[in-house]
């Protein structure tokens, strides 16, 4: 073999091996995920629980916390004291996506629980509920809600619920009138 030869079969194996070589290096460490922004929220609305079997609910306010994942993937959960229709204790938890910017509308699946004072209605052959808490899935709208620096104001949230009062079903209405929500 010549020396030409020999030089070409070395570059050929050079060439051949240096991709292996090249993906054999462990890939660079991939950057760490922000941790969450988190907010102390303020509201106040009305809501109920309205089936053939029992009505719950009322108007009033709570408090929660909201945690934003990046700039559009948020999570949040609250507590709310209700009144008017009985006293009542409503629970949420919800998961969400909203619109960057000054402008930033949000649209929700909630999960919920009211508990505390109800009417119950007799229903032939129907559930004695005697005390048992509501629980309902829902979705939820906030078109008027707004980002401003360290704070988020939302002027409407609507949502609508459906629970389970076996057999039927019962539709757990919502209206947020104003929610402020402040970074920490």
């Amino acid at each position: 073999m010549s020396s030409l030869s020999r030089s070409a079969a070395a570059l050929a194996l050079v060439a051949l091996w240096s991709p292996a070589l090249a993906s054999a290096d462990p890939p660079p460490p991939a950057a760490p995920s922000p941790s969450p922004r988190w907010y102390v929220t303020v509201a106040t609305g009305a809501q109920a629980y309205l089936s053939p079997n029992r009505t719950m609910g009322g108007y009033g306010g709570g408090l929660g916390v909201r945690a934003l994942f990046g700039k559009h993937l948020f999570a949040e959960a609250d507590a709310a004291y209700l009144f008017e229709i009985g006293n009542v204790l409503a629970l949420r938890v919800s998961a969400g996506l909203q619109r960057d910017g000054l402008w930033a509308p949000a649209a929700l699946v909630s999960l919920g629980v009211l508990a505390g004072q109800q009417f119950t209605f007799f229903q032939p052959g129907g559930p004695t509920l005697g005390g048992v808490p509501a629980a309902w899935i829902g979705l939820a709208v906030a078109p008027l809600r707004f980002q401003l620096n360290r704070a988020q104001v939302s002027v409407l949230q609507l949502g609508l619920g459906v629970g389970t009062d076996l057999p039927g079903l019962g539709l757990a209405p919502q209206l947020q009138v104003l929610e402020i929500a402040v970074a920490l």
